[in-house]
Parts: structure tokens; sequence; C-alpha cells
């Protein structure tokens, strides 16, 4: 169906849920809000959106991050065309004015978009760069993996970047909080053996490959066990944080320090769960690799599924990282069916596996 859905994902942010509502209110046709907040965040939500009645609200459980109920949530819009927003984004008013047209071009299924960053303090940083936000519903599906981009089967093109979402961030707050909660769903989804880390530098130049292949020849590393700590960040980080330091100043201070914390905190939850914890996250790693990604792992595609975790989990915590985990754990201990006996959440597991961990 022709036509514009504005599909948002939020968690306790109902000023910033509206406001983003009000931005795109007048070139959306319906705007669809999977709501995970508490009840009083949600409450109020939804009573200073009562006269706006392109704004419909599907309930879910917090997760963390978004990125596993989107493909439940994309079933849920109308139209075919989907621009996807976080409740602390707007758009400019260039990509507002002709965003429309930009659609009934056709010349594409789906458009990278500029994101660009404003800080507390006003400043207006290019730090997060092209996502891809504005697609054909019927050609995308989403894998539910952490910080994923949609894949679109057609044709993307970049938008000139005179085109923008804006996003609000408080740099303080995500240095630390959010930070934190990042490395947790990363690290719980997608530890890595030696034979992953192969597979995951297919797509990259022949001499990488032949270096990295002739290092693990030479270090006699057996294929299925989990990447060494030393050798994760030698292969995996360091070349990031080797970049940054080489063209700074050029890059912006923001992305030096969220990259560089974030290596930091990495590495500390990497080394402090005990083997045991880390042999099940490399094991439900796998199970989600076989599975197409956590979505499908999880089946939280499935309506039955959903209304299932809502029911026992919709108010259980607001710290949706650990029940993350905590459902990732049913899954693999319990099968498939694990939705119909579900636990409750148990503090205890997440202090077992340091989901409460800090770090500088």
């Amino acid at each position: 169906m022709q036509g514009l859905s504005v599909l948002i994902l939020t968690k306790n942010n109902p000023a910033g849920t509206l406001n983003l509502i009000k931005n795109v209110y007048d070139i959306a046709d319906e705007i669809i809000i999977g709501d995970a907040s508490n009840k009083a965040a949600y409450g109020q939500l939804r009573g200073k959106s009562r006269k706006l009645n392109k704004a419909k609200f599907f309930r879910c459980i917090p997760m963390g991050y978004p990125d596993p109920l989107r493909m439940y949530a994309l079933k849920k819009c109308k139209y075919d065309w989907v621009l996807l927003m976080d409740s602390d984004e707007f758009l400019n008013d260039r990509l507002k004015l002709d965003i429309k047209q930009i659609m009934k071009s056709d010349s594409a299924d789906g458009f990278l978009i500029n994101r660009a960053n404003i800080t507390d303090s006003g400043n207006v940083m290019d730090a997060s760069g092209y996502q891809l936000r504005l697609y054909k519903k019927s050609k995308t599906t989403y894998n539910g993996m952490p910080h994923e981009f949609p894949v679109v089967k057609g044709i993307v093109k970049t938008l000139d970047k005179k085109y923008s979402i804006m996003q609000n961030i408080n740099l303080k707050d995500y240095l630390s909080s959010r930070l934190r909660k990042q490395v947790i769903l990363t690290v719980f989804s997608t530890r890595l053996s030696y034979s992953d880390l192969l597979e995951k530098i297919t797509g990259h130049g022949s001499l990488l490959r032949a270096v990295i292949g002739l290092y693990l020849r030479l270090k006699n590393a057996n294929p299925e066990s989990e990447l060494s700590d030393f050798d994760y960040n030698l292969i995996t980080k360091y070349p990031v944080i080797d970049y940054l330091l080489r063209s700074f100043p050029k890059t912006s201070r923001y992305l030096f320090d969220v990259a560089l914390k974030y290596s930091r905190q990495e590495l500390y939850y990497r080394t402090h769960l005990p083997p045991e914890g880390r042999l099940l996250q490399l094991n439900i790693s796998h199970e989600i690799k076989r599975h197409g990604g956590v979505t499908y792992y999880l089946l939280i595609d499935q309506n039955k599924v959903v209304d299932a975790l809502n029911k026992k989990f919709l108010d259980a915590t607001d710290r949706g990282e650990m029940l993350f985990g905590w459902l990732l754990y049913l899954r693999y201990k319990n099968g498939k069916d694990y939705y119909l006996h579900l636990k409750p959440f148990d503090k205890n597991w997440a202090q077992k596996f340091d989901m409460e961990f800090k770090a500088d």
C-alpha cells in the first residue's frame, strides 16, 4: 500500500518520543510505536499523545536494545515505505520537505541517510555515518543482532548529506550506563571461535586473510575454541583504535572516547567471567548464528511468543540487557518451546554472569 509508516521503538523517553511523533506527524500516514517503558512512562506518553490519531501503540518487553523486535514491529506497519527512527532523533527540515518526493522517485528500495549527533553542549557532529533508515517493507528483513542494518533485497542508494536524521545525545550518559549495556549485549550474543573469525573475514582483503590464517596455523589454534582475549583484541580491536589514533584529531573526540572506553569495558567483561559462563555464551552465540540471528533464535517475530513474553516479563525489570541474557539462557536450556515454560527473572543468575559489572 502506498504511503509512509514511521516506526519507533522506545523505552522510558516519553518527552523525546512525543517530540518525534510531532516532528514526523505531517509526513507520516501512520506512526507505529513499540513501547518497552515502565507503566509510569508509558502512561505519560499515551496521555499526551491521545489526540494524535496517527500514532498506534503496542507494548513490548525491554531487551536492552530494540533490534530483536524490529522484525515483529515491521509486520505491524501498513504501508510499504517505512522510516525507522529512534526516540531521541528528529528529521531536519530539508528531509521532511522532500521525503515524499524521494519515495515517489521509485529509483531504489532503500536509502542510506546521514545521521548527525547533537551533543548536550549544542555541538553538531557527523559521528554516526550513514544508516539505512528508509526502505520498502516488502524488501526488508531484520535478524536482531546488535547495531545491525536491515537487509534490503533490492537497490540501495545514499541520499545527499543535506538530508539528515538528527540525534540528541548526552555524552556523559552514553559513556557510562549505555556503553556498558552495549558491551553486555554484544559479548553475550556474539562470542567468536577461531572458525567464526575466519568466516567473518571472508569478505575482506586476501592479504589480511592470509596473514591471519598463517598466524592461526603457527599458533595451532583449535578452530572450535573461543578466541583468546589477546587474539580477540589483537585481531578485531587494536586496528580500530590504531585507525582512530592515526586520524585524530580529524576523528571526532566523541568517536575516539567511545571506541577506547568500549574496548576497555569489553576486555574487562570478557576476562572477568568464569570459564563456565564464557563457554555458555560461546555455545549460545553459535546457536544464534545457526538460526540466523537473535530474532529467529528467540522466535520473537511471532505473535504468540511476543504475547507470552509480554505477559511474563513486561514489568519484570528496567534492565533490559539482563532480561535479554535470561531469555537466551532459557531458550538454550529448554529449546524452541521455551516461551511455554518461562521462569521468573532470576537476579542471582544475572549476578553470576557479572551483568552488573563496572569498569572504567
